[in-house]
């Protein structure tokens, strides 16, 4: 019978030092809201665990990926909201707008959408808009978000919450993040 060989590669994750981790960045960055990212099941690190290990250190948000980590993470009991940093699916815009999710947008149809499922449900749904700054992968351009803030606060049952942007390379390449950062000011 063959042996069978031990792992040879692991992880050992120590849930006291990501929270360490978080303090560190809320003592560096005082009166700002924080998001931790943990889409990706946490960067492998457990995406529940991370998430109920954070969550009772005042944190606005879980930056997840999509709908279903959004899903993991309610089921894991945390109170903190989830924030789908990307697109949602059509089908999956109703399971946002009743649990209270944060959600992107970067189409007018989007926007649309989510306020007729908000209107049927009585509820306003807190929105944030996605602003190209550079990415080019989705959002609104700097240019356009005049127009759309008037167009936006004709839908009744949203409420713009807050714009983000995605900054690709802000660990490689200083010169491009300044830019972006220029654009989304």
């Amino acid at each position: 019978m063959p042996a069978t060989s031990p792992p040879r590669a692991w992880a050992e994750i120590d849930l006291g030092a990501i929270r360490h981790n978080l303090n560190v960045v809320k003592q560096a960055a005082k009166g700002e809201y924080y998001m931790p990212v943990v889409k990706a099941g946490a960067y492998g690190h457990g995406l529940e665990q991370v998430c109920r290990t954070l969550d009772s250190e005042g944190i606005a948000f879980f930056g997840v990926a999509n709908v279903g980590e959004a899903r993991r993470i309610s089921q894991a009991g945390c109170r903190t909201r989830p924030y789908i940093l990307g697109p949602a699916f059509p089908e999956e815009r109703e399971e946002i707008v009743l649990n209270g999710w944060r959600s992107f947008i970067s189409t007018m149809e989007e926007a649309a959408h989510y306020n007729s499922l908000a209107r049927l449900y009585g509820k306003t749904l807190p929105i944030h808009l996605s602003v190209d700054t550079g990415m080019g992968r989705g959002g609104f351009l700097p240019d356009q978000l005049e127009e759309l803030l008037s167009r936006l606060g004709e839908l009744d049952n949203l409420h713009l919450e807050g714009l983000g942007a995605h900054l690709p390379c802000a660990d490689e390449d200083r010169e491009i993040t300044l830019r972006q950062i220029s654009r989304f000011e």
